[in-house]
């Protein structure tokens, strides 16, 4: 997941971070609420856009699938 989804972040962004409003334990599921802030290379302009990850774990607790939503309109148009 790190090499499919986390090591792309610095070919799109500037300055990246992952502010992390809330955590939602699931048991087997973990729910993130926050929000992504950074540069969007294309343009150059700064945004703050709403985000959750969803991560499931396998009974060993090793993640066996991710899902992002992520308000990409205030990315391309803050």
């Amino acid at each position: 997941m790190v090499e499919g989804v986390l090591s792309k972040i610095p070919t799109h962004y500037d300055d990246f971070n992952i502010e992390i409003h809330d955590f939602v334990d699931g048991g087997d599921k973990i729910v993130m609420v926050g929000y992504y802030t950074g540069v969007w290379k294309a343009t150059g302009k700064r945004f703050k856009a709403n985000a959750t990850h969803t991560w499931t774990f396998n009974k060993d607790g090793k993640p066996n699938s991710f899902f992002q939503a992520v308000d990409t309109a205030l990315i391309i148009n803050p």
